[in-house]
Protein backbone atom coordinates (compact mmCIF):
# COMPACT_ATOMS: atom_id res chain seq x y z
CA UNK A 1 0.00 0.00 0.00
CA UNK A 2 1.40 3.53 -1.24
CA UNK A 3 1.65 6.36 1.71
CA UNK A 4 -0.42 9.07 0.47
CA UNK A 5 1.80 11.89 -0.54
CA UNK A 6 2.68 14.76 1.44
CA UNK A 7 4.40 17.13 -1.43
CA UNK A 8 3.15 19.89 -3.23
CA UNK A 9 0.17 19.21 -5.89
CA UNK A 10 0.96 19.18 -9.45
CA UNK A 11 -2.33 20.65 -10.02
CA UNK A 12 -3.22 23.58 -12.21
CA UNK A 13 -6.04 24.65 -10.13
CA UNK A 14 -3.95 24.07 -7.22
CA UNK A 15 -0.92 26.57 -7.98
CA UNK A 16 -0.34 29.52 -5.84
CA UNK A 17 -0.16 32.78 -7.55
CA UNK A 18 3.37 34.23 -7.40
CA UNK A 19 5.01 37.20 -7.61
CA UNK A 20 4.28 40.58 -7.22
CA UNK A 21 1.02 42.30 -8.71
CA UNK A 22 1.34 44.63 -11.57
CA UNK A 23 -0.25 46.10 -14.47
CA UNK A 24 -3.67 44.91 -13.52
CA UNK A 25 -7.44 45.71 -13.65
CA UNK A 26 -8.76 45.03 -9.82
CA UNK A 27 -11.42 45.73 -7.45
CA UNK A 28 -11.13 46.95 -4.26
CA UNK A 29 -12.83 44.21 -2.20
CA UNK A 30 -12.05 45.79 1.65
CA UNK A 31 -9.88 48.20 3.40
CA UNK A 32 -9.08 47.77 6.83
CA UNK A 33 -6.04 49.34 8.93
CA UNK A 34 -3.88 46.14 10.65
CA UNK A 35 -0.56 45.10 12.39
CA UNK A 36 1.52 43.62 9.49
CA UNK A 37 5.43 41.52 9.50
CA UNK A 38 5.86 41.01 6.13
CA UNK A 39 4.80 37.12 6.75
CA UNK A 40 7.23 36.71 9.72
CA UNK A 41 10.13 38.09 7.56
CA UNK A 42 10.65 41.87 8.66
CA UNK A 43 9.82 44.56 11.34
CA UNK A 44 5.80 44.76 12.61
CA UNK A 45 4.88 47.75 11.10
CA UNK A 46 1.06 49.60 10.76
CA UNK A 47 -0.70 49.06 7.86
CA UNK A 48 -3.30 49.47 5.57
CA UNK A 49 -4.59 45.99 4.46
CA UNK A 50 -6.33 46.08 0.64
CA UNK A 51 -8.32 42.87 -0.47
CA UNK A 52 -7.84 43.32 -3.98
CA UNK A 53 -10.17 41.06 -6.90
CA UNK A 54 -8.37 40.93 -10.40
CA UNK A 55 -10.41 40.62 -13.47
CA UNK A 56 -9.96 36.92 -13.04
CA UNK A 57 -11.58 36.41 -10.20
CA UNK A 58 -8.71 35.83 -8.04
CA UNK A 59 -8.31 38.11 -4.53
CA UNK A 60 -4.96 39.66 -3.03
CA UNK A 61 -3.86 41.20 -0.32
CA UNK A 62 -1.77 44.16 -1.01
CA UNK A 63 -0.29 45.77 2.46
CA UNK A 64 0.48 49.60 2.56
CA UNK A 65 3.00 50.17 5.58
CA UNK A 66 1.22 53.55 7.15
CA UNK A 67 3.39 54.75 10.30
CA UNK A 68 5.09 52.76 13.21
CA UNK A 69 3.03 50.42 15.58
CA UNK A 70 3.96 52.31 18.54
CA UNK A 71 2.48 55.38 17.32
CA UNK A 72 -1.19 53.87 16.09
CA UNK A 73 -3.60 51.11 16.38
CA UNK A 74 -6.62 50.06 14.52
CA UNK A 75 -10.19 51.17 15.95
CA UNK A 76 -12.27 48.20 16.78
CA UNK A 77 -13.50 47.82 13.19
CA UNK A 78 -10.19 48.67 11.53
CA UNK A 79 -11.94 51.44 9.44
CA UNK A 80 -9.79 54.02 11.61
CA UNK A 81 -6.19 54.56 12.37
CA UNK A 82 -6.28 55.81 16.00
CA UNK A 83 -2.61 57.53 16.87
CA UNK A 84 -1.41 56.05 20.34
CA UNK A 85 1.14 59.56 20.78
CA UNK A 86 1.93 63.04 20.12
CA UNK A 87 1.70 62.07 15.96
CA UNK A 88 -2.03 62.10 15.17
CA UNK A 89 -1.71 62.47 11.18
CA UNK A 90 0.03 59.62 8.97
CA UNK A 91 3.41 60.52 7.12
CA UNK A 92 3.29 61.44 3.74
CA UNK A 93 6.32 59.54 2.89
CA UNK A 94 4.71 56.32 3.82
CA UNK A 95 3.44 53.86 1.08
CA UNK A 96 -0.40 54.51 2.45
CA UNK A 97 -0.11 57.83 2.16
CA UNK A 98 1.82 57.46 -1.68
CA UNK A 99 -0.79 55.35 -2.53
CA UNK A 100 -3.68 57.74 -1.31
CA UNK A 101 -2.32 60.85 -3.30
CA UNK A 102 -1.71 58.56 -6.45
CA UNK A 103 -5.23 57.92 -6.59
CA UNK A 104 -6.26 62.03 -5.75
CA UNK A 105 -4.24 62.11 -8.86
CA UNK A 106 -5.79 59.54 -10.84
CA UNK A 107 -9.27 61.11 -10.50
CA UNK A 108 -10.62 60.35 -6.74
CA UNK A 109 -12.25 63.20 -5.18
CA UNK A 110 -10.47 64.50 -2.26
CA UNK A 111 -13.17 66.28 -0.62
CA UNK A 112 -14.98 62.60 0.66
CA UNK A 113 -12.37 61.35 2.72
CA UNK A 114 -12.58 61.73 6.18
CA UNK A 115 -10.76 59.10 8.30
CA UNK A 116 -12.67 56.19 7.53
CA UNK A 117 -10.52 53.72 4.89
CA UNK A 118 -13.53 51.94 4.49
CA UNK A 119 -15.05 54.29 1.92
CA UNK A 120 -11.94 52.67 -0.83
CA UNK A 121 -13.85 49.62 -0.84
CA UNK A 122 -16.18 49.21 -4.42
CA UNK A 123 -13.16 51.12 -6.17
CA UNK A 124 -12.43 49.60 -9.37
CA UNK A 125 -9.20 50.49 -11.10
CA UNK A 126 -5.66 49.80 -13.36
CA UNK A 127 -3.00 49.16 -10.68
CA UNK A 128 1.16 49.33 -11.74
CA UNK A 129 4.00 49.51 -9.87
CA UNK A 130 6.12 52.99 -9.17
CA UNK A 131 9.23 53.37 -7.47
CA UNK A 132 9.09 54.05 -4.04
CA UNK A 133 10.93 56.79 -2.34
CA UNK A 134 14.65 56.86 -0.64
CA UNK A 135 14.34 55.88 2.96
CA UNK A 136 17.18 57.56 5.23
CA UNK A 137 18.22 54.35 7.39
CA UNK A 138 16.53 52.01 5.15
CA UNK A 139 18.37 50.08 2.43
CA UNK A 140 17.21 48.92 -1.26
CA UNK A 141 16.36 45.53 -1.67
CA UNK A 142 19.36 43.64 -3.44
CA UNK A 143 19.15 40.58 -5.04
CA UNK A 144 19.95 37.29 -3.74
CA UNK A 145 23.96 37.40 -3.12
CA UNK A 146 24.62 40.62 -5.55
CA UNK A 147 28.87 39.57 -5.11
CA UNK A 148 27.92 36.13 -6.58
CA UNK A 149 28.10 36.34 -10.54
CA UNK A 150 27.57 33.74 -13.55
CA UNK A 151 30.76 32.96 -15.50
CA UNK A 152 30.14 35.55 -18.62
CA UNK A 153 27.31 37.51 -16.84
CA UNK A 154 27.19 40.61 -15.31
CA UNK A 155 26.56 40.55 -11.60
CA UNK A 156 23.06 41.14 -10.15
CA UNK A 157 22.10 44.67 -9.24
CA UNK A 158 20.21 46.05 -6.55
CA UNK A 159 16.47 46.48 -7.01
CA UNK A 160 14.19 49.36 -6.05
CA UNK A 161 11.34 49.17 -3.53
CA UNK A 162 8.14 49.60 -5.41
CA UNK A 163 4.66 50.55 -4.79
CA UNK A 164 1.63 49.40 -6.06
CA UNK A 165 -0.59 52.12 -6.55
CA UNK A 166 -3.93 52.91 -8.93
CA UNK A 167 -2.93 55.28 -12.21
CA UNK A 168 -6.66 55.05 -13.67
CA UNK A 169 -9.92 54.77 -12.14
CA UNK A 170 -12.18 52.82 -13.97
CA UNK A 171 -15.50 53.43 -11.29
CA UNK A 172 -15.69 55.23 -8.27
CA UNK A 173 -17.33 52.89 -4.96
CA UNK A 174 -20.48 54.61 -5.59
CA UNK A 175 -21.03 54.75 -9.16
CA UNK A 176 -21.92 51.41 -11.47
CA UNK A 177 -19.69 48.13 -11.42
CA UNK A 178 -17.97 47.45 -14.42
CA UNK A 179 -15.75 44.81 -13.09
CA UNK A 180 -15.82 41.60 -14.90
CA UNK A 181 -16.46 39.53 -11.31
CA UNK A 182 -19.00 37.22 -10.49
CA UNK A 183 -20.92 37.09 -6.86
CA UNK A 184 -19.02 33.69 -6.87
CA UNK A 185 -15.51 34.85 -8.02
CA UNK A 186 -15.62 33.47 -11.01
CA UNK A 187 -14.09 35.18 -13.95
CA UNK A 188 -16.19 36.72 -16.81
CA UNK A 189 -14.90 38.54 -20.26
CA UNK A 190 -15.97 42.43 -19.95
CA UNK A 191 -18.31 41.47 -23.23
CA UNK A 192 -20.22 39.01 -21.79
CA UNK A 193 -20.27 41.52 -18.48
CA UNK A 194 -22.04 44.40 -19.93
CA UNK A 195 -24.69 41.91 -21.63
CA UNK A 196 -26.20 39.61 -19.29
CA UNK A 197 -28.79 37.91 -21.15
CA UNK A 198 -32.41 38.09 -19.70
CA UNK A 199 -33.25 36.86 -16.62
CA UNK A 200 -29.77 36.36 -15.30
CA UNK A 201 -28.61 37.88 -12.35
CA UNK A 202 -26.09 40.47 -12.79
CA UNK A 203 -22.21 40.34 -12.03
CA UNK A 204 -21.75 41.80 -8.44
CA UNK A 205 -19.22 41.40 -5.70
CA UNK A 206 -21.11 40.86 -1.94
CA UNK A 207 -21.91 44.32 -0.45
CA UNK A 208 -20.35 46.03 -3.55
CA UNK A 209 -22.87 46.08 -5.89
CA UNK A 210 -24.96 49.29 -7.31
CA UNK A 211 -28.35 48.35 -8.29
CA UNK A 212 -29.52 49.42 -11.67
CA UNK A 213 -32.75 51.06 -10.79
CA UNK A 214 -32.10 52.30 -7.10
CA UNK A 215 -35.31 51.20 -4.88
CA UNK A 216 -38.07 53.60 -3.51
CA UNK A 217 -38.21 57.17 -3.76
CA UNK A 218 -34.24 58.41 -3.74
CA UNK A 219 -34.09 61.72 -3.09
CA UNK A 220 -36.91 61.64 -0.24
CA UNK A 221 -34.69 59.01 1.25
CA UNK A 222 -31.35 61.03 0.55
CA UNK A 223 -33.15 64.22 1.93
CA UNK A 224 -34.71 62.15 5.09
CA UNK A 225 -30.88 60.68 5.71
CA UNK A 226 -29.49 64.11 5.78
CA UNK A 227 -32.00 65.24 7.88
CA UNK A 228 -31.32 62.68 10.61
CA UNK A 229 -27.56 63.95 10.05
CA UNK A 230 -28.12 67.20 10.84
CA UNK A 231 -30.51 66.95 13.96
CA UNK A 232 -27.99 64.76 15.18
CA UNK A 233 -24.40 67.01 14.73
CA UNK A 234 -26.45 70.06 15.97
CA UNK A 235 -27.78 71.42 12.59
CA UNK A 236 -24.47 71.56 10.76
CA UNK A 237 -22.15 68.75 8.64
CA UNK A 238 -19.47 68.87 5.95
CA UNK A 239 -20.55 67.59 2.97
CA UNK A 240 -18.25 64.87 2.56
CA UNK A 241 -18.65 63.58 6.24
CA UNK A 242 -22.34 62.62 4.94
CA UNK A 243 -20.65 60.08 2.60
CA UNK A 244 -19.14 58.69 5.18
CA UNK A 245 -21.67 58.63 7.55
CA UNK A 246 -23.76 57.07 4.39
CA UNK A 247 -21.00 54.09 4.61
CA UNK A 248 -21.01 53.56 7.79
CA UNK A 249 -25.00 53.66 8.69
CA UNK A 250 -26.22 52.32 5.68
CA UNK A 251 -23.69 49.23 5.14
CA UNK A 252 -26.02 46.74 3.76
CA UNK A 253 -28.77 48.95 2.16
CA UNK A 254 -28.83 48.18 -1.52
CA UNK A 255 -29.39 52.59 -2.13
CA UNK A 256 -26.14 53.22 -0.17
CA UNK A 257 -24.02 53.95 -3.38
CA UNK A 258 -27.03 55.63 -5.08
CA UNK A 259 -27.26 57.98 -1.91
CA UNK A 260 -24.16 58.92 -1.48
CA UNK A 261 -24.07 59.70 -5.17
CA UNK A 262 -26.81 61.87 -5.39
CA UNK A 263 -25.27 64.07 -2.38
CA UNK A 264 -22.49 64.85 -4.53
CA UNK A 265 -24.39 65.61 -7.73
CA UNK A 266 -24.38 68.88 -8.79
CA UNK A 267 -27.39 70.98 -7.85
CA UNK A 268 -29.04 68.81 -5.65
CA UNK A 269 -28.23 70.16 -1.73
CA UNK A 270 -29.07 73.49 -3.24
CA UNK A 271 -32.68 72.50 -4.41
CA UNK A 272 -32.99 71.26 -1.08
CA UNK A 273 -33.79 75.02 0.44
CA UNK A 274 -37.33 73.89 -0.01
CA UNK A 275 -37.11 70.97 2.81
CA UNK A 276 -35.16 73.60 5.16
CA UNK A 277 -31.45 72.58 4.53
CA UNK A 278 -29.32 74.61 2.93
CA UNK A 279 -25.43 74.75 1.70
CA UNK A 280 -23.07 77.02 3.18
CA UNK A 281 -19.46 76.31 1.64
CA UNK A 282 -18.62 73.13 2.34
CA UNK A 283 -21.37 72.79 5.52
CA UNK A 284 -24.94 71.29 4.89
CA UNK A 285 -26.99 73.61 7.22
CA UNK A 286 -30.67 73.09 8.72
CA UNK A 287 -32.40 76.79 8.04
CA UNK A 288 -35.73 76.36 9.81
Amino acid sequence: MTTASKGASLRPSNFQTGGLLDNVNALVKSCRYCYYDYEGKGQRTFAAHLSLVTDDGKEHDQYYSAGAPESWQPSPDGREAVPLGNQQQINDNSNWAIAIKQLINAGFPEDKLESDCSIFEGLYAFWQRQEGPERVGLPRRRAANPTQATPGQPPQQERPQTILVPTKIHNLPWEAHKSPVLLTGSPVSVATASATPAGSPAPTLTSLATPATPTGDLRSRTTEFIRSQLFASGGSVAKAALARAVFSELPNDPDRNAITKMIFEPGFLESLAQDGIGLQGDQVVLTT
